[in-house]
């Protein structure tokens, strides 16, 4: 019985948490239109069942592991790597930091610490980490979705690394460049299992510097990867 009081204790100040705070979804809505990485196969549904026909509505999805908003696990770059459904989901909510470009930062091909907005010392106080350059707005051009969004040099990711992130979320749709072939601070960052989220959406309505965030990937037995729900709450 005290364990009952205990876990209902628990739940209704959960409750109150979700009813008093501010819910944003970080997440690109899937659909055909949805932008894909370059090479790789869109998104595409179709009708299994309809309901004047068959009473339901059932559909078929085709999808890559990698669309829209999604996490990369350490079996995207290596073999016999821990895949996306043995991640503990501890791994992918937390308290997370956003850090933006500065306007030069922006600008450039490869951004450093120095191209980081100023509340860089708060890294501390969090396990996730997310860094906007600016790819989140649905206005965002082709080009630069794809070829003109800056990435993070070796400085940025060591930084990282010292400060034991779990993760580090983006709304570029890679930490690499697309015409990368070697992906190397892919492989940086998942060879010491720091998770990867990219295509993040909608940063821009977030209005302070730490919040508790959240991503939920489809749990795909022995993927390299998966579309997630990412959202954010602010109490």
């Amino acid at each position: 019985m005290e364990e009952k009081v205990k876990c209902l204790k628990r739940s209704t100040k959960l409750s109150q948490i979700l009813e008093l705070g501010s819910i944003i979804d970080l997440s690109y809505p899937l659909g055909e239109r949805t932008p894909i990485y370059p090479g790789s196969i869109g998104f595409s549904i179709s009708d299994r069942s309809n309901i004047e026909r068959d009473g339901k509505k059932t559909s078929k999805i085709i999808l890559n592991t990698h669309i829209g908003t999604h996490i990369d696990a350490p079996a995207h770059l290596f073999l016999k790597a821990q895949t996306i459904d043995r991640i503990p989901l501890k791994k992918m909510m937390g308290k997370a930091l956003i850090l933006k470009l500065k306007k030069e930062g922006f600008q450039k091909d490869v951004y450093g610490l120095k191209d980081l907005d100023e509340e860089t010392e708060y890294i501390n106080q969090v396990d996730i980490l997310i860094i906007k350059v600016g790819n989140s707005k649905t206005a965002m051009s082709r080009e630069r979705l794809f070829s003109k969004y800056p990435v993070p040099d070796s400085s940025v990711l060591k930084w990282i690394i010292n400060h034991k992130i779990k993760c580090l979320g983006t709304d570029a749709i890679s930490i690499d460049k697309t015409n990368s072939k070697t992906m190397e601070n892919h492989k940086l960052l998942l060879g010491k299992k720091i998770l990867l989220i990219e295509g993040l959406f909608n940063l821009e309505k977030i209005d302070c510097d730490i919040f508790y965030f959240m991503a939920i990937p489809i749990n795909i037995k022995n993927g390299d990867g998966a579309p997630c729900r990412a959202f954010s709450i602010m109490i």
